[in-house]
């Protein structure tokens, strides 16, 4: 029974208490497969003992554990009918695994398009070499790169834009792309949250504090996000590695707003990082507007630390939906301290 109170206790430091005090902000964003290391021992325990009681109670204790801090996905593919979309998000660690594999896996998937974060190197010249490598690697795609964010595409094109998303002093680029599936016109925004802020580490400032900036940090990208979608046309699709697991005020604060693909109509955990045994789920494809999950998927794909998590999605065969509420014209994007 106290493995029971322990995991519960668990999911609900991690889930509901989460951000709002820094211990349970370690508890929420560390892997969650060690707690469930009791529940196995246990497990164990009982069955070698042959107590139906003690086997019962532990049974239910692991499925509580793997649907509440697990987060398994039992759903599965659902239909609907419109234009059929393939967008995939992939952060590629700057090629320096296996770039090769890396390309074979987005080609093998046939995303209509693909959104790459840490497409980048230390400098220029090899980050240009890189670029040059993705290109060539994917004949038929058009692209944008900006720093470290790279969205290509092999559907009708619109346009492509950057911007920057400013948290405090720093900023952040998301590259913009608007496509064409069937009649409707898409936007897809690609963007990659830093982890922590550059204000010391746990040596110099110390664990609490640290924990704190780092949660500062994500909740300010998460409204910096949140504000520049709102200057864009729905419907919208938001790709990118968010360091953020799937519980949380800074997940709930996306979630709000856009629907987890992979949350909706994935199965299985869905963990992307760190490959090749990734233990947390990292790594989204939101959508907003009138956009309908289809299926979700995270290939088992080695060439980078992450797994790109590749969704399709069906866009209603009616017209595009009501433009975004526009900010003031003098307002411009401001800081998010």
């Amino acid at each position: 029974m106290a493995n029971l109170v322990f995991v519960v206790l668990i999911w609900v430091a991690g889930s509901l208490v989460a951000e709002r005090w820094w211990p349970c902000a370690i508890i929420a964003y560390v892997p969650q497969l060690p707690f469930g290391a009791p529940t196995v021992v246990l497990l164990a325990w009982a069955a070698w003992k042959r107590d139906r009681l003690s086997a019962g109670v532990t049974a239910l204790t692991a499925l509580l554990f793997v649907l509440g801090p697990m987060d398994l996905k039992v759903r599965q593919s659902s239909a609907h009918e419109g234009a059929a979309l393939r967008v995939m998000t992939y952060n590629i660690r700057g090629g320096t695994w296996r770039l090769d594999h890396v390309l074979a896996t987005i080609r093998e998937a046939r995303p209509d398009v693909v959104c790459l974060q840490e497409a980048q190197l230390h400098t220029d010249l090899r980050s240009r070499e890189l670029e040059r490598r993705i290109r060539e690697g994917l004949p038929g795609y058009v692209g944008h790169r900006c720093e470290s964010i790279m969205t290509l595409a092999r559907t009708e094109t619109v346009s492509f834009d950057d911007e920057r998303l400013m948290v405090g002093r720093r900023s952040r680029p998301i590259v913009w792309a608007t496509v064409r599936s069937g009649p409707r016109e898409v936007t897809i925004g690609n963007v990659h949250f830093v982890l922590s802020s550059p204000m010391g580490s746990v040596r110099t400032i110390g664990l609490r504090r640290y924990v704190e900036q780092a949660v500062e940090v994500r909740m300010a990208q998460a409204r910096a996000l949140r504000a520049a979608a709102r200057r864009h046309r729905e419907p919208l699709i938001l790709c990118g590695d968010f360091n953020t697991p799937p519980r949380g005020l800074v997940y709930r604060m996306l979630a709000a707003g856009w629907t987890d693909a992979f949350g909706a109509v994935g199965t299985g955990f869905g963990c992307t990082f760190a490959s090749p045994m990734p233990v947390l789920r990292i790594d989204y494809v939101w959508l907003s507007g009138d956009i309908k999950p289809v299926r979700t998927m995270v290939p088992a794909a080695t060439g980078s630390d992450h797994r790109p998590v590749i969704a399709d999605v069906a866009l209603p065969r009616a017209g595009n939906g009501p433009p975004r509420l526009q900010p003031p014209a003098d307002s411009g994007p401001q800081p998010v301290e």
